[in-house]
């Protein structure tokens, strides 16, 4: 049975918080070797890395809410677009690269070895600069997260290109789903590697995921479905994917689920009604997720650093290996809260004055 659609509000409370979490569950699994050799047996924390893949789904979801109309009625506007997208990701982007750069030079001043030295290859940092460094190799070099950084403003964009269907959210959410898992299928069938070995496919990862997420808005637009409606999907959804995590499910149905689960807090948005994730803790935390994304490779560098020379490096999983790592969390948490007031915000402000001393066309040109 399909209801008639109900109007979303302009702030998606619920997704806002779900990105937190899912920022908290790719941090949890690049802190996961910290906590000993035996901590990658944990299937919940080495699934982490799908929640890239809900962030890229979520990202054509918000952007598809937040535009849709101005593409709709012909008032929208790319290069703005691009300005404010650029104002939202690049300050905290630039800072964490410097900090990459200044510790890779002053590495060999201070008698330190790199881990991974192959990763600060200075030839490549003009590419990191222009945010293209995921766009023709793997792009995890410097600050190895912001390769999805790059493969987001790949997708900025081709923004108006993917919404060229969204006056048929049937199609465009179907294309979705057929390119996501035929992406999936198909890269295993090609390379004859496992799902988690494909991260090297950076925008063959990201615009699938980014056309379904923008179809499902257009698409929810129209329609609801009772399923996703009832007012414990989001729950009982998070518990699944949390539940199939743990058992190391498969990757293709795991990304079913998270989609489910996106929808499913569309839904629970869109009725109105608020628990926990509505309240103000929960929409801060979703506020410096980004921040947190950023920062937590660079804050564990000095933090595990730190703790190593205190107590060694854990050979096995242990009560202190497990503290010690959660206080790395909380840690980069706390960087995540101080450099989202201190960069990200002055960052988005500062480029969104600059955006506006660009010479403007005369509204009747």
């Amino acid at each position: 049975m399909i209801l008639p659609p109900a109007p979303f509000p302009k702030d998606l409370k619920t997704l806002t918080s779900l990105r937190f979490w899912a920022a908290l569950w790719v941090v949890l699994f690049h802190y996961l070797p910290y906590a000993g050799p035996e901590a990658m047996g944990f299937p919940l924390l080495i699934k982490g890395y799908l929640g890239i893949d809900f962030f890229f789904v979520l990202s054509g979801f918000v952007l598809a809410h937040v535009y849709g109309e101005s593409i709709r009625t012909g008032t929208y506007s790319h290069p703005d677009f691009i300005l404010k997208r650029i104002a939202r990701i690049y300050p905290m982007h630039i800072v964490t690269l410097a900090f990459f750069v200044i510790v890779a030079l002053a590495a060999p001043a201070v008698g330190l070895t790199m881990d991974a030295a192959d990763r600060y290859d200075f030839r490549l940092l003009p590419e990191h600069i222009f945010l293209v460094h995921a766009w023709v190799g793997t792009g995890e070099e410097f600050n190895y997260p912001s390769w999805s950084i790059s493969a987001e403003f790949f997708a900025y964009l081709c923004f108006p290109i993917v919404m060229l269907l969204a006056n048929r959210p049937r199609l465009m959410a179907g294309l979705g789903v057929v390119a996501v898992f035929g992406w999936y299928f198909g890269a295993i069938a090609v390379t004859g590697r496992t799902s988690t070995g494909l991260n090297d496919w950076q925008i063959m990862r990201i615009m699938p995921e980014f056309l379904l997420g923008a179809g499902l808005r257009q698409l929810m637009g129209q329609m609801r479905l009772p399923l996703l409606s009832n007012r414990h999907a989001t729950l009982t959804t998070g518990m699944a994917v949390l539940i199939l995590a743990a058992l190391d499910a498969p990757d293709w149905l795991l990304i079913g689920l998270l989609i489910a689960l996106l929808a499913a807090a569309a839904e629970r948005a869109r009725s109105g009604r608020e628990s926990v994730l509505e309240n103000k803790t929960s929409l801060y935390l979703g506020e410096i997720s980004y921040a947190l994304y950023m920062v937590h490779v660079a804050s564990a560098m000095a933090y595990f650093e730190i703790t190593n020379r205190l107590f060694g490096v854990p050979e096995h999983v242990t009560w202190l290996s497990l503290a010690t790592t959660a206080g790395g969390v909380c840690v980069a948490i706390l960087a995540a809260a101080i450099s989202e007031r201190v960069i990200e915000r002055p960052g988005r402000k500062l480029i969104g004055r600059l955006g506006h001393l660009r010479p403007r066309r005369p509204k009747d040109a």
